[in-house]
């Protein structure tokens, strides 16, 4: 019998926890990048690994079947979590909470859960239609 929980989908959490603990930061205390829109940029690399953990996880397990599923699963996942992010930075002081970095949220995580399904293609672990080989 499998379950959800596999090293991937424990490294997820791992990470999430991680990334609330970083959100919970003050604004002043992080360091401002030189180009326009740096904070989305670490906004979707950040959901990019949690994104490629989860898929992961969620494909392993195997509790879920068809890759549109798990990446309809990965979306609503990033959707939640990106959302809980914005509204937890509402309560800390000098963070501000923005549609936009609930949007590169979601965008890295699916980009992170695309990347991984591409990856097991190109190495034969899977079908495009994400069958397990």
């Amino acid at each position: 019998m499998s379950t959800i929980i596999n090293r991937f989908t424990m490294l997820a959490l791992i990470y999430y926890g991680l990334l609330s603990v970083a959100s919970s930061i003050p604004g002043r205390v992080l360091a401002e990048v030189g180009f326009k829109f740096w904070d989305k940029a670490v906004h979707f690399g950040a959901y990019f690994v949690l994104g490629l953990l989860l898929f992961l996880g969620i494909q392993k397990s195997r509790k879920i079947r068809g890759t549109l599923s798990v990446f309809l699963v990965v979306g609503l996942a990033m959707i939640l979590f990106g959302t809980l992010d914005e509204i937890h930075q509402l309560f800390v002081q000098g963070r501000s909470s923005s549609f936009g970095d609930t949007l590169a949220d979601t965008l890295g995580g699916i980009t992170g859960a695309l990347t991984a399904h591409l990856i097991g293609i190109v190495l034969g672990r899977q079908t495009k239609l994400g069958r397990q080989s």
